[in-house]
């Protein structure tokens, strides 16, 4: 239980960037988080690894997706529900 202020405190993080920059960076950070409570909480070896692996993917994708948005220069978006990297992905 000592490492659950990590994930409560990074909560108002989500909800600061899904103000800022819409669904897509925040759920990848969810993704993030879930996985480090399922590694950092769990009890199970096999559930600590699937927790890293989780955790590992949705922080590459909350980095590049945050990147992204910075370089676009995409604040407010008009659509927050879209998920653009994953339509970039697609498209090559």
């Amino acid at each position: 239980m000592s490492d659950l202020w990590l994930i409560v405190a990074s909560l108002p993080v989500i909800i600061i960037s899904s103000i800022f920059l819409g669904f897509e960076v925040p759920f990848y950070y969810g993704i993030s988080l879930l996985g480090l409570s399922l590694w950092r909480l769990g009890n199970d070896d096999r559930l600590k690894k699937a927790g890293i692996i989780i955790c590992a993917i949705g922080t590459t994708l909350f980095f590049i997706t945050f990147v992204y948005y910075l370089a676009e220069g995409i604040i407010f978006p008009e659509k927050p529900f879209e998920f653009r990297i994953l339509g970039l992905i697609s498209q090559t």
